[in-house]
C-alpha cells in the first residue's frame, strides 16, 4: 500500500513563485526552506518585530511572524542554546502547505491497460508544524539544531550516524537530518574556529568536515536530492561575502574556505544565493558598534549594504536541483539574533511517493 499524489491542488491563499522553466504550474509546487541562527531559542521567543526583548515569550514574537510572513514550510533553527525540556510549536499557519495532500490515503487500482488513483477527500483544515530537535548533551544550553516542518517526514537522523566522527559520540547537536518524500533536508550548525583553540580548529578541518561530505555524499546515493542548510560558519568569497573590516574571521581563513568547496565539488551541491545572485554583496551576519544592542534594527540598518557584515548562512542544493530554484532570500528585516533568517524555495514535481509504514508524523 501506498500514498501518493495526483494532481495536487495548488494553493489558492498563497501566491506561487514564478515557476524556473516551461513546465506547468498545475504539475509542480513550490517549497519554501528557511534558516535562522537564533543565537538561544528562548531569546528570540522573547523578541518582537522590531527587536525589543521582553521578559517572558510573546505570541508575537519575531521568529513566530518570521514564519507566518514568509510562509515558511520548513524552518531550520541553529544555534538553539537550550535544554531538552525547552520547547517550541509554531502555531498553526491558515493555510495548506504546497504537498498537503502528498500523505493521504489512496487506492492503487491497476490493470492491463490504464492504472488510476483514488483519493480520500482532502481536508480544509491547516496543517500544525511539528518540530524536532537535537540538543548538546555536552554542554546543556550550548550549540543545539532544531526543524519545525509543516511537511511530513518519513525519517529522521540526530547527528551523525555512528562512526562519522572517528569513533567519538556526536553531543553537540550540530546536525539534524529529515527524509522526505521528495528529498533529503540536513540542518547544520557549523564549529566556529574563532579564539579557540588550535586543536578545536584542527578538529573541524581533519574530522568534523570528513565526516559532514561523508554524510551528504551518502544521502546523494539514495537518489533524493540534498538539501543544506544552516550556519556553515564559513565565508566563501572574501570579496563578495565578508566587508574589508572583517577579513580577520576564522570563516575567512584558507583551510576553513577550502573545505567549503570541497563540500561543494565532492557532494555537488550548489550555493542557491550566489546562484542566483553571482555579484551581489549582501551580508547574514554583522556585529554592531559598542553602543548597540547586537538585535535592534539600529545595530543593523546597514547590515544589508557593502559596509559591515558577512555571510555564514547558506541554502545549498543538489545539483540536480539548481533548474529549480525560484528565489533566494537574505531576509535582512529581521530583528532578532545576530544573524538574519535566509531561505530558498525550490520547485518540485508532483510525483512523489512513499511508503505507509514509514511516516513518522
Amino acid at each position: 500500500m501506498y500514498r501518493s499524489i495526483a494532481d495536487i491542488e495548488s494553493r489558492n491563499c498563497w501566491p506561487m513563485t514564478q515557476e524556473v522553466d516551461s513546465v506547468s504550474s498545475s504539475k509542480r509546487s513550490t517549497l519554501k526552506i528557511g534558516s535562522w541562527n537564533v543565537c538561544g531559542l528562548q531569546s528570540v521567543l522573547r523578541t518582537d518585530s522590531k527587536g525589543v526583548k521582553h521578559k517572558q515569550r510573546i505570541d508575537n514574537n519575531v521568529l513566530d511572524n518570521w514564519l507566518h510572513d514568509e510562509e515558511i514550510d520548513i524552518a531550520c533553527l541553529q544555534e538553539t542554546r537550550c535544554k531538552p525540556e525547552v520547547s517550541w510549536k509554531p502555531p498553526a499557519t491558515r493555510c495548506q502547505p504546497p504537498f498537503a495532500n502528498l500523505f493521504l490515503h489512496h487506492q492503487v487500482h491497476q490493470s492491463e491497460h490504464k492504472s488510476t488513483t483514488t483519493a480520500q477527500p482532502t481536508t480544509t483544515k491547516p496543517r500544525a508544524y511539528t518540530t524536532y530537535a537535537h540538543y548538546c548533551t555536552d554542554k546543556p544550553g550550548y550549540s543545539g539544531t532544531m526543524i519545525a516542518t509543516r511537511i511530513p517526514v518519513i525519517k529522521r537522523q540526530r547527528g551523525f550516524p555512528v562512526g562519522y566522527l572517528e569513533n567519538e559520540k556526536d553531543q553537540e547537536g550540530r546536525v539534524i537530518a529529515l527524509e522526505f518524500a521528495q528529498f533529503h533536508l540536513v540542518n547544520v550548525y557549523a564549529p566556529s574556529t574563532g579564539h579557540k583553540p588550535a586543536e578545536r580548529s584542527l578538529h573541524r578541518s581533519r574530522v568534523w568536515e570528513p565526516a559532514l561530505r561523508k554524510y551528504i555524499a551518502r544521502l546523494q546515493e539514495t537518489n533524493k536530492p540534498v538539501i543544506l542548510v544552516g550556519d556553515l560558519n564559513v565565508i566563501p568569497d572574501t570579496q563578495l561575502d565578508v566587508s574589508a573590516d572583517m577579513t580577520w574571521m576564522s570563516g575567512a581563513k584558507d583551510e576553513v574556505r577550502k573545505n567549503h568547496q570541497l563540500l561543494l565539488s565532492q557532494c555537488k551541491l550548489v550555493d542557491s544565493y550566489r546562484h542566483l545572485f553571482p555579484t551581489e554583496r549582501r551580508y547574514s551576519w554583522a556585529i554592531p558598534s559598542k553602543s548597540e544592542s547586537r538585535t535592534t534594527k539600529d545595530s543593523k540598518k546597514n547590515c544589508n549594504t557593502s559596509t559591515s557584515g558577512s555571510r555564514l548562512d547558506f541554502c545549498l542544493v543538489s545539483e540536480n536541483l539548481k533548474p529549480q530554484i525560484a528565489s533566494a532570500t537574505i531576509h535582512d528585516d529581521r530583528f532578532g539574533s545576530d544573524h538574519f533568517p535566509v531561505s530558498v524555495s525550490v520547485s518540485f514535481f508532483n510525483n512523489a511517493a512513499a511508503d505507509v509504514s514509514e511516516i513518522i508524523n
